[in-house]
């Protein structure tokens, strides 16, 4: 799977160390078997990582992240996403995702650095 590959490329900087990271944390008594890709633990709160190298369908992308939030009680929720022109247009023109996702890569990374609680889900571009 690709996005694992921008999670593994992700869990070798510092701000998230291997130590603080599950990969693929499967979400309780689902019978689909779905997994939330990086759980980061070793902060006061769990937060989950979505890691898309290519996003085609960003509503339906949007729509599956928010229902893993509620299904597995994370605190907080991150959409990863490869820095490409591609990814990078569709994330622009995003006005809904933006809603459910307003925190910036910038403030994100910072906070994770630090061991602080993002102030809410976000979207990451490497």
């Amino acid at each position: 799977m690709p996005h694992i590959f921008v999670c593994w490329r992700t869990s070798r900087r510092d701000f998230i160390h291997p130590s603080r990271a599950k990969r693929e944390w499967p979400i309780p008594n689902d019978r689909d078997r779905r997994a939330i890709d990086l759980l980061l633990t070793k902060l006061p709160m769990r937060i989950g990582v979505e890691a898309e190298t290519v996003i085609n369908d960003l509503q339906a992308l949007q729509r599956d992240i928010n229902l893993k939030q509620r299904d597995t009680e994370v605190d907080g929720m991150i959409l990863l996403v490869r820095g490409s022109r591609r990814n990078r247009e569709l994330l622009r023109a995003a006005d809904a995702l933006r809603r459910d996702f307003p925190i910036p890569t910038r403030t994100l990374l910072a906070s994770l650095a630090h061991g602080r609680i993002p102030s809410g889900n976000g979207v990451v571009i490497l």
